[in-house]
């Protein structure tokens, strides 16, 4: 697509097994699946959607500037409540894979989100949107296998992050480099974070995780994902362990619209038949 893949608004709406694949290319400020009808709208779900190659356009920009697309976006004063879930997201440039701006009252559960150059991001610019509010962001799988990306950045004039809402169970995980992978902006200060820093700072993410593992070649992380109606079985390489340090060898089985992603194994152990890996759940 030119700009957004799928461009909506409406009450009661389900966005569900979609297959977006690059996005973006001509004209940017825009989504594989957007959200932008703010207030008036309510009830809206994005459930079990692929979306892949939010690239942005290369050409017509001035030198230095960004590409602005998202995988999953919501825009200014989106509060009539709203469900991100069980959605897998690759390759979006710039923006995030999941990105918040100015948003309240929404549901972000179970996705994985691979390698975007922001994985999951929420904004809250001065005199725009509302504050971040009722977020309940819970068992997602944010990961950057580029050193240079974040799985995670918030932003605020307040300094009120402990306010964004119910964060919990998610996995923020860079294995090239997992000292900060998380960034918060207040205003014009702008700080990476350790996750422990986030937990002490927010009060929020204290039973979430980084990568188990410490990694030195991209070349040992594997993403792995099934856009079909069938059950897709994947023959794997070498032991592989996951964010939440579950081993696999030989095989692994994707339900369809399910993704995982995998990293070589520095311990492996053997184990039984491999798992049914349903998506980050």
């Amino acid at each position: 697509s030119g700009h957004s893949g799928i461009h909506y608004s409406g009450n009661n709406i389900i966005i569900r097994y979609n297959y977006i694949d690059v996005f973006g290319v001509i004209k940017e400020d825009c989504c594989g699946v957007q959200y932008s009808g703010g207030a008036t709208y309510s009830n809206m779900k994005v459930l079990n959607n692929i979306i892949l190659n939010g690239l942005g356009s290369p050409g017509g920009k001035p030198a230095g500037s960004y590409h602005w697309v998202a995988g999953v976006g919501l825009d200014y004063y989106t509060t009539g409540g709203y469900e991100i879930s069980n959605n897998t997201i690759y390759n979006v440039k710039n923006l995030a894979g999941i990105s918040l701006s100015g948003s309240q009252n929404v549901i972000i559960k179970n996705n994985t989100v691979f390698d975007c150059s922001g994985g999951v991001r929420m904004q809250e610019l001065g005199g725009m949107g509302s504050p971040t509010r009722n977020v309940t962001m819970t068992g997602n799988i944010i990961f950057s296998k580029n050193v240079t990306y974040t799985p995670m950045l918030l932003y605020s004039t307040t300094n009120d992050f402990n306010q964004f809402g119910t964060f919990n169970y998610n996995y923020y995980a860079r294995p090239l480099n997992n000292s900060k992978p998380i960034i918060t902006g207040v205003s014009s200060v702008v700080t990476a974070r350790t996750l422990a820093d986030w937990q002490a700072l927010s009060g929020l993410d204290l039973n979430s995780g980084i990568s188990p593992v410490t990694l030195k070649d991209t070349a040992d992380i594997d993403f792995y994902f099934n856009p079909t109606k069938s059950d897709k079985v994947i023959l794997l390489p070498k032991p592989m362990i996951d964010v939440k340090g579950v081993k696999y060898t030989g095989t692994i089985t994707l339900e369809p619209f399910t993704s995982t992603v995998l990293m070589v194994d520095p311990d492996p152990t053997p184990s039984g038949e491999a798992p049914l890996y349903l998506n980050s759940s």
